[in-house]
């Protein structure tokens, strides 16, 4: 029996041209996956594709069976998105929270996948820091957050989707100010450790800040107690300092990166560290169809800027 899942499989991976790459864009395992086109194959008598080294190529019946799943899965999709219309009104609103500076990164795609899927959908943005983020979950002032920040309540459900890279971002005059010759700036890439810090300011988060707790266990690793002269819940404010000659601190390398390409006055080391970047919603709420594919949407545009970044 021809089922909606193989369709899917099968023209998903001859768009992708592995099934590896197929099992990362639809967040199912490999094997789920070979299990389910064998087992057509086996059942329907039709061979689906040539299998050599590991390299997929579509037989005539696999071409056919492509050119019309397509088809299929266009008019499932139609389908569904006809339902919504019956839902109620409050149902075709989504709210998400994300940093400010997140937003400028990955919100356009999100808006712009979503939308082809859920055009008559609206998607509504609070741009939001720290504690903001749980309290309006829980108050359900938004639906979705994407943030580096752990769920700090048992209602909400946290989807973790990249890891992004710590670093500690520094001014050029630092080097001479304060390493006393021991730090190197060949390369924004050098690793640096704690230790040949200890004559730095440093610009940390406020506890209510995701990267407050890594922070604190890699000083606590160190055995290192920095000078603390600011405290903030926003990784762009400290960047804005350390701009400024204010300090050192540690924020995500994409940020870092970005302001680094803009600031030749600025720089940055690895210290080897990762933070979780995730989706968080509530546990007991009733997902909507257009809020799960929303979730699906989220999936594919991380999946994809991890596959860009390799």
């Amino acid at each position: 029996m021809l089922r909606l899942k193989t369709i899917e499989y099968v023209v998903t991976v001859a768009q992708c041209g592995s099934i590896h790459k197929a099992a990362e864009k639809l967040f199912v395992s490999q094997p789920a996956i070979t299990s389910c086109i064998r087992s057509f194959e086996q059942e329907s008598g039709c061979l689906l594709f040539h299998r050599e080294h590991q390299h997929l190529t579509l037989t005539p019946a696999g071409t056919y069976f492509v050119q019309e799943g397509k088809k299929i899965l266009q008019s499932v999709r139609h389908f569904e998105n006809a339902l919504m219309e019956f839902s109620q009104q409050e149902n075709r609103q989504i709210h998400i929270g994300m940093s400010p500076f997140y937003s400028k990164i990955y919100f356009p795609g999100i808006y712009r996948a979503f939308h082809e899927i859920c055009p008559q959908v609206n998607l509504n943005l609070h741009l939001l820091q720290g504690q903001e983020f749980s309290s309006l979950l829980l108050a359900e002032g938004i639906n979705f957050c994407l943030t580096a920040n752990s769920p700090q309540h048992s209602q909400i459900d946290c989807l973790p989707l990249m890891q992004e890279e710590i670093v500690l971002l520094y001014p050029k005059q630092f080097l001479e100010e304060f390493s006393c010759g021991q730090l190197s700036c060949s390369a924004q890439q050098d690793r640096i450790r704690l230790s040949q810090l200890k004559n730095a300011s440093f610009l940390l988060h406020e506890e209510s800040h995701g990267l407050y707790q890594l922070t604190m266990k890699l000083f606590e690793e160190e055995h290192f107690k920095p000078l603390k002269v600011f405290k903030t819940n926003g990784s762009e404010i400290i960047a804005s300092m350390v701009a400024n000659g204010l300090g050192v601190g540690l924020i995500p390398k994409t940020l870092a990166a970005a302001l680094c390409a803009e600031n030749p006055e600025i720089g940055y080391f690895s210290l080897g560290i990762f933070q979780s970047y995730n989706l968080l919603f509530l546990k007991t709420a009733s997902l909507s169809f257009i809020q799960r594919q929303f979730i699906k949407t989220v999936k594919l545009i991380f999946a994809e800027q991890r596959e860009k970044a390799w």
